[in-house]
């Protein structure tokens, strides 16, 4: 095989492949592929309406199976706070359960920042998306003092599980909920 080594790289092309895919597969393994992919910024609420792309670009990257491009993705939008919330939103807004369950996670690692959208999914049309806000939004009490109107509506949800926990969140802010007693 090595005295065939001269022959092979004076017949450049033959042996420039075999490098190329043997860079490749290297490349490969050790993930620099991906690294492209992991560092792109936020979409913009504007970006997001005009290139609705974006969004499902974002949800691969959150759902992919390389472990290194969902964490970064997950981090990117945990770190991104409120400029993450338009495009969490569109996320919920799909009817794929894993999307929307990973998309929960973030929102409860992102906490505080979070709890303007968590206030307004207690009005979606579904119940399993109200259910998750209204769970999430008991973990974040003292902060979720400021959305207690939107607890009271969530006591009054056709969905009992909904109105259970937004009881719970309410409770979970103690004396501070005050307000909210006669609600209850």
């Amino acid at each position: 095989w090595l005295s065939n080594v001269p022959r092979l790289v004076a017949n450049a092309y033959p042996f420039r492949f075999v490098l190329g895919l043997f860079l490749l597969g290297a490349c490969l393994a050790t993930g620099c592929a991906s690294a492209a992919s992991l560092d792109l910024p936020l979409p913009t609420e504007s970006a997001l309406s005009k290139n609705p792309a974006l969004a499902t670009d974002w949800a691969n990257r959150v759902m992919a199976d390389d472990p290194k491009v969902r964490a970064s993705a997950d981090a990117a939008l945990v770190r991104g706070a409120e400029r993450s919330l338009p495009l969490l939103r569109q996320f919920l807004d799909r009817r794929n359960e894993n999307l929307q369950r990973e998309t929960f996670e973030i929102i409860r690692r992102m906490g505080p920042p979070a709890i303007p959208l968590l206030a307004d999914l207690l009005r979606h049309d579904r119940a399993s998306i109200r259910r998750n806000a209204v769970d999430a939004l008991i973990d974040l009490a003292p902060d979720s003092e400021r959305i207690q109107p939107a607890l009271r509506r969530a006591l009054r949800d056709k969905d009992s599980l909904v109105a259970r926990d937004a009881a719970r969140a309410l409770g979970a802010l103690g004396k501070r909920a005050s307000p909210s007693v006669s609600a209850l």
